[in-house]
């Protein structure tokens, strides 16, 4: 009996062992990107990237990153409230290719993380500088024209949703708001 039981576990393990898991493809990729949303009814832009690796060319992990550029070109002046603000935000990244042909790649993105607010106020009564904490999760779908093996260009939207923004004035739909963008696509 233990050796039936001994024969049956060997051919067992031989044919588990015959099988051979597909080892996933990486790829790493960078990503460069303008978003143009609106702020306080002007329109201003957010400079940001993507990094990380994709896997079997079917999945996207890593990171990103982005930050109010201090003084668009699209504004005339930064805000009627402020000298200065500076936003910065980011955190992990997570995609999926949701359609694909040999020119055209579909997207979908998202990013949750933290981020922060800081003003300088010219108003002489209050403290000077303000800063502030807040989450952040962002989607975006982009359309990425394929113009070289490791090269691409993207356009689309996002949506920013923030949460947090409480000590300095403002409220949450500061920034939560949907933006236009268009960036470039770098891969191995």
């Amino acid at each position: 009996m233990t050796a039936r039981l001994s024969i049956r576990l060997l051919v067992f393990l031989l044919l588990i062992s015959s099988v051979t898991v597909a080892q996933p493809r990486l790829k790493p990729f960078a990503s460069s990107e303008i978003s143009i949303t609106s702020l306080q009814n002007r329109s201003r832009l957010f400079l940001g990237g993507r990094f990380g690796w994709t896997i079997n060319d079917q999945y996207m992990i890593g990171g990103a990153f982005y930050s109010l550029l201090p003084r668009s070109p699209l504004s005339s002046s930064i805000t009627s409230r402020s000298d200065s603000m500076n936003v910065l935000y980011g955190g992990p990244s997570f995609g999926f290719t949701l359609w694909r042909t040999r020119d055209f790649e579909l997207l979908a993105n998202a990013t949750i993380g933290l981020g922060g607010l800081g003003m300088r106020s010219r108003d002489l009564r209050l403290e000077g500088r303000r800063y502030d904490t807040f989450f952040v999760a962002q989607t975006d779908v982009t359309l990425l024209v394929n113009l070289a093996r490791s090269f691409r260009v993207f356009v689309g939207g996002s949506y920013r949703y923030v949460s947090g923004i409480n000590s300095i004035g403002y409220s949450d739909t500061f920034l939560s708001k949907p933006a236009a963008v268009v960036g470039l696509f770098f891969s191995l």
